[in-house]
Formats: structure tokens, C-alpha cells, sequence
């Protein structure tokens, strides 16, 4: 939410950018942003605890999705090319990202909170991402604007990036993981991977109750101004 609010910014700035690549088609953006997350979360899934290169590669084609993701946008605005096909495409490769993304970085060995958990942890996140995403369309179906209230994509990509850049220090470093508390018999392991996950699964559920109950009182107001 709080990233929302430099949009404008951001299209002023890439504005000249957009301006010479005549050559591109919205549709291109979308796709290489998908290409470049899977490929991200391929590497994430099993990238080690000495292995800097290898998150720092992650980082990489995660800002580079997250960028390809951010132009598709404004460079079909600017084309006259909005529409709803490619809206419907954009925000359902957006999900997919989104959920590839959390599931591999959750089945991660090296990198769990501890065996029982870190599965768990990516899938709960990626499902709490989705309810948060849907809160968001779900008040356009009942008549409302679209709601984007609560822990935006935007946030959620700066979670991960950041994320994963510590991570990368972690593994270059050796620094150790944070532990604690103990849950089901095992310390929980806190690093830029943990974190990031369990980010995204407050944020998510954040966003998803945030919305229901806005997009609630929304629709009681407008109940009661018609009675």
C-alpha cells in the first residue's frame, strides 16, 4: 500500500524508457516477467547456504520480473492498447509469480524454519497471497472500486528482494540464522528466506481481512443511503 502511492513517480521516470522501445508489446513484458520468475524460482529452490552467486542471481531476475511486471502496464496505457484481455493476463501470471515464487523459496532445505515447517510456511503464504489478491477483485464484483488496501504486490516485492539480497549477504558471509521460540519440539531458524515467507503470510491475511471488512462496510453504507 504504502508503494502505491509512488506510482506516479515511477511512470514519470520510466516514461523516456518506454518511449524507445516502440519494438515491445505489452503482451512481451508480461510473459518475460513470468520466464524470468520461474527461472528465479528454479535457482531458489535449491540454492545452498554457501552458495552468494547463486541468491544473488535470484535477486536478480526476481527485480527483473517485478520491473517487466511494473511497464506491461503503463506501456499499454501509453499505446492504447488497455484492455481487458491483457488484464486478465497480466494479474493471472501476476498469481502464478506470485505463488512460485513463495512455494519454492518454502521448499528450500537449507533454508527452513525447521523440516515441519518450511513447507508449510511457503504454501500458507502463497494461499494467504491469493485470498489478500482476490479481496481485491471480489469488491468489483459486488459493484465497489477495485480495493487495493492492506500489503500490496508492491510490498510484497520489496519484502522478497530484500529478502533474498540478505540471504545472499547471509551466504557470503556466514552470518548465522536468529533462533527462536521453539515450536513442535524444534527452534525456529530466522533469515532473509524465513522472514520474507512469513512476511508475506501476515501481509496476506492482513490484506485479506482489511479488504473483506472495508469492502463490507462499503456495501453497508451504500445499503443505507439507498433505504
Amino acid at each position: 500500500m504504502a508503494l502505491e502511492r509512488l506510482r506516479g513517480r515511477w511512470e514519470r521516470a520510466t516514461r523516456p524508457l518506454l518511449d524507445r522501445t516502440e519494438w515491445l508489446s505489452p503482451n512481451h513484458l508480461t510473459w518475460a516477467s513470468l520466464v524470468a520468475a520461474a527461472i528465479a524460482a528454479w535457482i531458489g529452490r535449491s540454492a545452498g547456504r554457501d552458495e552468494p552467486g547463486q541468491w544473488l542471481l535470484v535477486g536478480l531476475l526476481i527485480g527483473l520480473a517485478f520491473l517487466f511486471d511494473a511497464l506491461d502496464g503503463q506501456l499499454a496505457r501509453r499505446r492504447g492498447l488497455a484492455g481487458p484481455a491483457g488484464d486478465l493476463l497480466d494479474h493471472t501470471l501476476d498469481r502464478v509469480v506470485d505463488a512460485m515464487l513463495l512455494v519454492a523459496f518454502g521448499a528450500n532445505a537449507a533454508w527452513l524454519l525447521h523440516p515441519e515447517l518450511g513447507v508449510v510456511l511457503g504454501w500458507a503464504a502463497a494461499l494467504a497471497t491469493m485470498f489478500g489478491s482476490y479481496m481485491g477483485t471480489a469488491a468489483q464484483s459486488v459493484g465497489l472500486k477495485r480495493n487495493y488496501r492492506g500489503f500490496g504486490r508492491a510490498d510484497r516485492s520489496v519484502a522478497l528482494l530484500v529478502g533474498v539480497f540478505v540471504t545472499a549477504a547471509q551466504a557470503q558471509l556466514g552470518w548465522h540464522d536468529l533462533e527462536g521460540p521453539t515450536l513442535l519440539g524444534e527452534t525456529l531458524r530466522w533469515n532473509g528466506i524465513s522472514a520474507a515467507l512469513a512476511l508475506a503470510l501476515i501481509g496476506g491475511v492482513f490484506t485479506f481481512v482489511s479488504r473483506f471488512v472495508a469492502s463490507l462496510r462499503e456495501l453497508s453504507q451504500s445499503d443505507s443511503a439507498d433505504a
